[in-house]
């Protein structure tokens, strides 16, 4: 019995990544929330979707998420990514601002 199913609530999963795909048919119902931290490059104060990932790793952990916690309610905050030699790298500013800006 998974811990959800014990007390009958959703649990509240923030995931913090470079977004979810979200017409995604299997995610979208379960996002409560979404917000993006990662700037557009070349247009100062606009930002990327949350609901449109760089690349599919933040819908792989998002269904992996709903995998294992079916009634689950994700929070998703789209943090600034970027290329690195060899991989994706975070921007740990932007991680930042997940946790001091106030939420709507």
């Amino acid at each position: 019995m998974n811990i959800s199913a014990k007390k009958g609530r959703n649990i509240r999963v923030a995931l913090l990544d470079n977004g979810v795909d979200g017409s995604h048919a299997q995610l979208e119902q379960f996002i409560t929330l979404g917000i993006s931290y990662c700037g557009h490059p070349g247009h100062d104060g606009q930002l990327n979707s949350y609901w449109a990932p760089s690349q599919g790793h933040g819908t792989q952990m998002a269904s992996l998420i709903r995998d294992v916690c079916p009634k689950v309610d994700l929070y998703v905050a789209r943090i600034q990514d970027m290329e690195a030699e060899h991989s994706r790298q975070i921007e740990i500013e932007s991680v930042i601002k997940v946790f001091i800006v106030p939420k709507p």
